[in-house]
């Protein structure tokens, strides 16, 4: 089917792969974790990608 599109969440299943496209529309860190979130307490496993530039004023306003 079709990409889904505004999504907070991707399901992939174990034992499998996805690849993605990220689209950020304001600047600052952007997180990513797998559903074991104790993994991310307990052993530090996440990555953080960090979006640098100037933010969409359409749908963003930093001082609100």
């Amino acid at each position: 089917g079709p990409p889904n599109k505004y999504v907070q969440t991707t399901p992939v299943k174990p034992g499998s792969c996805a690849i993605a496209t990220l689209h950020a529309e304001v600047p600052g860190p952007i997180k990513l974790v797998d559903h074991a979130l104790s993994r991310v307490a307990r052993k530090g496993m996440m990555a953080v990608i960090n979006r640098e530039g100037s933010a969409n004023l359409d749908v963003f306003e930093p001082e609100a």
